[in-house]
């Protein structure tokens, strides 16, 4: 193993701590499976996967947690999680976990079988009720805006303070208090797999420079 390898993997368990921070279990499990992530990916890179290809082991690996998050949510009372989950393996190649499945089987019956009579009864709602539709829009639209956004001018250096916030609100022409209440907005809906997609370009870029000089 190389020394630029070795100090890649002594950051990404710095990177790890970040991860721990949002419920994620022992430092030393997790160190070790992260471990044969990173090298999972490297090999799929030198084998001419893409570093940013949805079935790439880092990306997987991040949809899993999305999926465990997902179903804290769903179990929570959040019934539209389920769907979310659906979403997450497909989008990723990966298999939807058993209960979930036995979840969308038992709710897409209640459909198909008229035990309910719309599919919102079925699987849930994303807008609750009383909320207004186009407002909800609007806020979802801007916060992933702002969230992409402030993603491309952290890797320009900005870091995380009112630097960030004024820029983000002069793009889009909202005041940096409100630039950053639609930031923490985003984060607020899924904070788990965004402080791993904080982590994991970083981690991507790594894996891409270093699959090149093996």
């Amino acid at each position: 193993m190389s020394a630029e390898y070795e100090k890649a993997l002594a950051e990404f368990k710095e990177w790890v701590e970040v991860l721990k921070g949002d419920g994620l279990d022992s430092r030393d499990n997790l160190s070790g499976e992260m471990r044969d992530v990173v090298e999972r990916d490297l090999k799929f890179i030198d084998e001419g996967g893409a570093h940013d290809d949805p079935r790439a082991p880092v990306r997987q690996w991040n949809a899993r947690q999305r999926a465990d998050e997902l179903r804290a949510d769903y179990e929570a009372g959040r019934e539209v999680a389920l769907l979310e989950v659906v979403r997450e393996c497909a989008d990723h190649g990966l298999t939807i976990p058993e209960w979930a499945a036995a979840e969308f089987a038992r709710r897409l019956d209640n459909a198909r079988l008229f035990r309910v009579r719309t599919l919102d009864e079925a699987f849930g709602r994303f807008l609750p009720d009383g909320k207004s539709f186009t407002a909800a829009k609007k806020r979802t639209q801007k916060s992933l805006a702002i969230y992409r956004d402030a993603a491309e001018l952290k890797k320009r250096g900005f870091g995380t303070g009112e630097a960030l916030f004024a820029e983000l609100g002069r793009r889009h022409g909202v005041s940096a208090s409100t630039a950053r209440d639609y930031f923490y907005s985003a984060r607020d809906w899924h904070p788990a797999a965004c402080a791993a997609l904080d982590v994991l370009d970083d981690l991507l870029a790594a894996s891409k420079k270093l699959s090149q000089k093996m």
